[in-house]
């Protein structure tokens, strides 16, 4: 890692050219005068400090989660801008100097192999002002695919790629430097301890998880239906994990894993959801996100809850309990009106049909598409659901959703593309007794489900169309 590595990249020469001049013009070097410099144990050759935040597939998620509060006022840091590049990786990078000059570039994979390469990736963010700044990266497997420039004012440089070690999941930090070149200062805040498992194996379940760097891992022992045997990351968890517990929720097998995360918060991941279940093919391996009202959980335990009534035992069901740091029972939560695939279908005057397909998982994840019955499919929708109102008495539900994934058939020939995003809206379930379906109205949210302006539409089980779908 040597200095003059700066000027290999020659599309970044203008900028090492601005930044030695505004050394040469410098004032000596400062350290950066946030109240972060009181929570930093700077050593001589430290030009940056860098912590692993955790794991965040989302960047809105990161934003708004406990996480981000923890480290800035941790810090004392405000609006700190998020740089992001692929991958679910969080870093904090709080340069040393105030006046240092900071790049990040994207990082192809060739020059891991090849440092010569002239495959020179996109610069994603640039600063003369030593501003502390988040990235979002991944360095899974050891391929890094970011770069941080940085010198000082007193031209120490850093070249840094951020990423956490394979083993044990701490942070890669240079240590023993050529003369002239800056270090790296881990300041990771440490992750609780918790009695909770590191890995659940229960001898009946076709599934195992364990905990590896702070992320859950899955591993189907056999293969069902498409899902293939072997190891899978579950996707979408926010923070690092530190516990895990399988219990079943109803009154059948049903498997979820309960993930504890470091901030005392708790996801789940349904084994039905990845392995499929009825007319269902394997799922996504995507986490609820955080379960509402579930905060400082320490464990959990499963056990059996009885309905009565006029003082007889009239039913029961298995559940499972998080148990906060007071000893509290909260009880978790399955999607109680999740099922297997809905259809609307919507015929035109060609002789084709539209069809419109939802699904919603046990662990509050849902799915819907379009398309034409037995030809093109058009587009799809993944993301999360909450519920927003359970009427059973009347049979009503509402949802809140908020769709992560877009992906779009352009054509036959050509592959979908699947782009992030964040839609959000609200739909109503009602149910019709005897008709094996439910009526969606639409209340609020770009997307129509199929449903006409302020009107309705019938979802049924029937996978196929007949004169009775009209409403």
């Amino acid at each position: 890692m040597k200095t003059d590595k700066f000027k290999k990249n020659t599309m970044q020469q203008p900028i090492i050219i601005l930044l030695i001049t505004s050394l040469l013009t410098g004032c000596g070097s400062r350290t950066n005068s946030t109240s972060s410099d009181t929570k930093i144990r700077w050593n001589k050759q430290d030009v940056a400090a860098v912590a692993f935040v955790g794991y965040f597939t989302y960047a809105s998620d990161f934003l708004a989660s406990s996480t981000y509060k923890m480290y800035t006022e941790q810090y004392g840091l405000q609006d700190v801008q998020l740089v992001e590049n692929k991958g679910d990786e969080i870093y904090l990078v709080i340069p040393r100097d105030p006046k240092a000059s900071v790049t990040v570039n994207d990082y192809p994979e060739a020059l891991m192999t090849d440092p010569d390469s002239d495959d020179y990736g996109q610069i994603l963010y640039k600063s003369e002002d030593g501003k502390p700044f988040f990235i979002k990266c991944s360095s899974a497997e050891g391929r890094v695919n970011t770069e941080l420039l940085l010198i000082d004012s007193e031209g120490k440089g850093l070249t840094y790629h951020p990423q956490i070690s394979t083993t044990d999941g701490t942070l890669a930090c240079p240590s023993a430097m050529p003369e002239g070149e800056g270090t790296v200062i881990d300041i990771t805040l440490p992750v609780p301890a918790s009695q909770l498992p590191q890995e659940t194996d229960r001898p009946d379940d076709n599934l195992s998880a364990f905990i590896r760097n702070g992320r859950v891992m899955v591993s189907v022992k056999q293969a069902a239906r498409s899902r293939n045997n072997g190891i899978y990351a579950v996707e979408g968890i926010n923070g690092k994990c530190i516990g895990l517990f399988t219990g079943d929720i109803g009154q059948e097998t049903n498997p979820f894993l309960c993930m504890l995360m470091d901030d005392g918060g708790v996801e789940l991941l349904n084994h039905h959801s990845v392995m499929g279940w009825s007319d269902i093919e394997p799922g996504h391996l995507l986490s609820s996100g955080r379960l509402p009202e579930m905060t400082d959980i320490v464990s959990f335990v499963q056990k059996p809850v009885f309905d009565v009534f006029e003082g007889d035992t009239i039913g029961g069901y298995i559940t499972v309990f998080a148990i906060d740091k007071d000893g509290k029972e909260h009880e978790i939560q399955e999607c109680t009106r999740s099922f297997p695939s809905l259809y609307h279908f919507n015929p035109s005057g060609d002789g084709s049909t539209e069809e419109h397909v939802l699904t919603i998982w046990p662990d509050w994840k849902i799915e819907y598409r379009n398309g034409w019955h037995e030809s093109e499919r058009n587009e799809d929708y993944f993301g999360r659901i909450r519920p927003l109102k359970m009427d059973y008495e009347n049979e009503t539900y509402e949802y809140q959703y908020e769709m992560l994934t877009h992906t779009q058939y352009p054509s036959v020939e050509e592959d979908p593309v699947t782009k992030n995003v964040s839609i959000t809206g609200s739909f109503r379930l009602k149910e019709r007794p005897g008709e094996s379906g439910y009526e969606l109205t639409v209340l609020s949210g770009p997307l129509t489900f199929g449903a006409p302006e302020d009107g309705s539409v019938r979802y049924r089980r029937d996978p196929e169309p007949h004169e009775r779908w009209r409403l």
